[in-house]
């Protein structure tokens, strides 16, 4: 669905990351009020690093992971999805 929607592979892995490459299917990222209100993921954006969680790419405001101990700050962004694979 996603080559289909943006048209290339390579345009839609940076929106939809493949199996082997996604952290979803491991429990390790979830997507938080996609698409509609972005109240909750504001609020994890902002104190998420607490619970290691942080949002990981630019073009994905609803996309966090567990990428840090918590407490710790998290790392900076990647652009897409493509960009860390």
């Amino acid at each position: 669905r996603a080559i289909k929607r943006h048209g290339s592979y390579d345009e839609a892995i940076k929106w939809v990351a493949p199996p082997e490459i996604s952290r979803h299917p491991r429990g390790l990222a979830m997507d938080i009020n996609y698409p509609s209100d972005p109240t909750g993921a504001k609020w994890l954006e902002i104190y998420g690093y607490r619970y290691g969680l942080c949002r990981v790419f630019e073009n994905e405001w609803w996309h966090f992971e567990a990428v840090t101990a918590p407490g710790e700050t998290c790392p900076v962004m990647y652009a897409n999805s493509a960009v860390r694979g």
